[in-house]
């Protein structure tokens, strides 16, 4: 869902036919990286993958960031899944999920773009 959701977005596709603004995407694959194997040509040049990224403690923020200065048209960035930029020391409560989100809305709001992410159930 994730991947499809930024590839759509970076040729500029409806999603559950709402308009999307086409432009650059970054999907951090971080966890299922096999997804990206299956992959056809028919995926644009600005949808743009990572299998790996940094944490919110180490310096996520300031790649994403970094990313967008050298992508300017970035529209969306997508982290898929949250926990593997969570840290494997952050306290799993609603308060920690709720901090740790809301620092990368900010980042969003300060770059002007938008972002999902994906949580692993169970």
């Amino acid at each position: 869902l994730v991947l499809d959701l930024c590839v759509r977005v970076a040729k500029g596709k409806p999603i559950w036919n709402l308009p999307t603004t086409k432009g650059t995407t970054l999907y951090l694959c971080l966890e299922d990286t096999e997804r990206l194997l299956d992959i056809t040509d028919d995926v644009s040049a600005n949808a743009l993958f990572a299998m790996a990224a940094k944490t919110l403690a180490d310096g996520l923020a300031e790649q994403i960031r970094q990313f967008v200065s050298e992508h300017p048209d970035t529209v969306l960035v997508a982290v898929d899944t949250f926990q593997m930029v969570r840290g494997s020391d952050s306290d799993p409560s609603y308060a920690s999920d709720h901090q740790e989100i809301q620092t990368l809305k900010k980042l969003t709001d300060e770059l002007g773009i938008a972002g999902t992410s994906s949580t692993q159930a169970g």
